[in-house]
């Protein structure tokens, strides 16, 4: 934890702090360095035309010194005395005066002849009619000395060309006037002819042998290229490489001497010293920043890490649920809030915690009484089914019976009716007659007793149908209770999750826990809501059963009375027959109004053979009531049997913390 601070510190503070300081190095060295090459150009460019002017206004100065001499008597009177007095001309920058004629005969200061027809300044003036010609620098016949030759035309009074005047003026002077200019010992001077020719340089070596148009020997690169500019009496900028290095070249025009040109160069790596020094202290100075501020972050973070790393132990021991942890911080600081903050989320989570337990606690007791209720539901619901079972078997029975029953009344009814034809019969049948009546009256007894049974199992029946619809409005009850714990749970989870939130992510543990207790919750809530319909369709069919319970009660003491009709009847029959003896004479009436009885006595019983089918039916429509209800109580105990298990679970996430 205290590296990871620490490491962050510097990942975030000093490497910014570095890149920027090494990027506005860069951009600063970028703009000085161009900064730099502008004002070289300027200052460069400045130099290189004062300099060329200065040279173009010496030589202008030998220019109009050598017109002045040409026009002067002395040289007038030594064309026309074809001799030159060299004491009248001895003069600085000069090596020697001449005179030519215009056959190119020439007479020079020093007492030497010689022939100039062939030079190219005196053809210029002799044949082009040029009124002066500075010309490119040779080596002196005279002397052997570099020199260039200053040359002007000699006419007489009448403007007739006599002759060509001239001087050898010495280059050593231009020397020594290149040298004397320099950009702070960076740079270095020189002027070339109209050959190429480097006249005068500040290197020696360079002067009289450089020739820029063909610098063979020399290892420059691209200076062909400037010089072709140089000679065409152009001005302006360019670079050149000597060897490795990178030279920047100044040039500008000597405008007095066609081709002339005065030219500047200087090394960049020189140009860019004092930048290069500059950037090495500057850098220096960023380094010791840099440093400072290291040491300073390194101190923060110590005073930072230690609560910080003490916290970190806390928080990691609560997130083991260990919901007894305290958060201690001292200060005021940040980390004290924090410190505060943490505490604060502690105990809401610990009462939250707390609540949930409870809650589960309760969910756990109330789920076991719904499983338990269930399991009595069922219990009760099969033996219900049973006596259903039993009533339909037994209506069955007293259906087949009354079949029998009937089919005799009717047998009852031919024999009757054969009495009359058959009376002289009447004596050896009574006895028969006496026997079915008898039977007939212990069936109907039997039926008697057939339908108080049902009677009363369709009381019991009715009693356990209210039982049950009780303990569905009970159930109702308790799932509406779990359904509201259901909701607080969820509320309480809420909470927790929104305290896990405060805690980032040292909370992540909470908020899983307060997720699984929220789904927990969400799970009893679906549950329980897919119960109260279930309740409710069992509230409904088993008020269909009370209904269906309460017409058969109907049936069945309609049932009663046809069979106590029917027992009042046959014992008629019985006391009618015991009179047949008796009343032998009168037998045919009586066989005829036996008969009639009996036809009377077979609706009733037809009646209550409709009955008992009628019963049969509905017992068997609360079969399938009560089947139906079974699967909803079965429902309702699995439904009691997720909730038990959901509570454990909920159980089980709770104990893991200690609070």
């Amino acid at each position: 934890m205290l590296s990871s601070i620490r490491y962050k510190f510097l990942a975030y503070v000093l490497l910014p702090t570095l890149v920027i300081i090494g990027v506005g190095a860069f951009f600063l060295k970028y703009r000085m360095e161009e900064n730099m090459v502008s004002f070289v150009e300027n200052v460069a460019s400045e130099i290189t035309a004062k300099s060329a002017e200065k040279v173009s206004e010496w030589f202008e100065g030998l220019l109009k010194e050598v017109k002045a001499l040409s026009e002067s008597e002395e040289v007038v009177s030594a064309l026309k005395e074809r001799s030159l007095r060299s004491f009248m001309f001895k003069r600085d920058f000069y090596e020697a005066f001449f005179i030519a004629y215009p056959d190119g005969m020439a007479f020079t200061s020093m007492g030497i002849s010689r022939d100039l027809s062939n030079h190219d300044y005196f053809k210029r003036i002799v044949l082009n009619g040029e009124q002066a010609v500075i010309s490119d620098v040779v080596v002196s016949a005279l002397t052997g000395n570099p020199v260039c030759v200053i040359a002007v035309p000699v006419k007489d009074e009448s403007g007739k060309l006599i002759g060509v005047f001239g001087a050898n003026v010495l280059i050593e002077r231009l020397n020594d006037y290149v040298r004397g200019i320099s950009m702070g010992g960076k740079g270095f001077a020189w002027i070339v002819d109209s050959t190429g020719l480097v006249i005068a340089h500040t290197q020696e070596d360079m002067s009289l042998r450089l020739n820029i148009l063909n610098p063979e020997g020399f290892n420059f690169r691209g200076l062909e290229s400037l010089g072709v500019k140089m000679i065409k009496g152009e001005k302006g900028f360019g670079k050149y490489w000597s060897s490795k290095e990178e030279v920047y070249l100044f040039f500008h025009p000597i405008k007095v001497a066609k081709g002339w040109s005065f030219g500047l160069s200087i090394y960049k790596d020189q140009l860019f010293v004092p930048i290069t020094k500059l950037m090495i202290t500057l850098n220096g100075i960023f380094l010791l920043i840099l440093f400072f501020v290291g040491i300073s972050l390194f101190v923060v973070t110590s005073s930072l890490t230690s609560p910080i790393s003490a916290l970190a132990k806390s928080i990691e021991k609560f997130g083991m649920g260990d919901l007894t942890t305290e958060f201690k911080a001292d200060g005021s600081g940040e980390i004290f809030q924090i410190s505060n903050s943490l505490r604060n989320m502690a105990n809401s989570l610990k009462g939250s915690i707390a609540s949930i337990a409870k809650v589960s606690s309760f969910l756990d007791a109330r789920s076991s009484e719904l499983l338990s209720m269930s399991e009595v539901l069922e219990d009760k619901s099969r033996i219900v089914f049973g006596k259903m079972e039993s009533m339909d078997d037994f209506g069955q029975k007293v259906r087949d019976f009354l079949l029998k029953v009937n089919s005799m009344l009717e047998e009852l009814v031919l024999d009757a009716e054969n009495v009359y034809n058959l009376s002289v019969k009447l004596t050896s049948k009574t006895g028969d007659i006496k026997m079915a009546a008898k039977e007939g009256k212990e069936a109907l007894y039997i039926v008697d007793d057939v339908v108080g049974e049902i009677w009363d199992e369709t009381g019991a029946t009715k009693g356990a149908g209210k039982e049950l619809l009780d303990r569905v409005k009970d159930v109702g009850k308790v799932i509406e209770m779990i359904n509201s714990i259901a909701e607080q749970t969820s509320l309480l989870a809420l909470n927790a999750a929104i305290e896990a939130a405060r805690a980032e992510d040292k909370g992540k543990g909470f908020a899983v826990v307060a997720e699984e207790i929220k789904k927990l919750a969400e799970r009893s809530k679906s549950l329980t809501s897919s119960v109260a319909p279930v309740l409710l369709s069992i509230e409904r069919e088993t008020q269909r059963v009370g209904v269906a319970i309460d017409v058969l009660e109907g049936v069945v003491k309609r049932a009663f009375d046809q069979s106590a009709f029917a027992t009042q009847k046959l014992s008629k029959i019985l006391s009618n027959v015991e009179e047949v003896v008796s009343l032998g004479e009168e037998l045919a009436e009586i066989a005829k109004g036996q008969s009639s009885s009996l036809k009377s006595l077979s609706e009733p019983m037809s009646t209550v053979s409709q009955a008992v089918a009628d019963i049969t039916k509905d017992v068997g429509k609360v079969k399938e009531l009560l089947d139906r209800q079974a699967g909803l109580v079965k429902s309702v105990g699995e439904i009691g049997l997720s909730l038990k298990e959901a509570s454990v679970k909920l159980m089980d996430l709770i104990n893991k913390f200690v609070f």
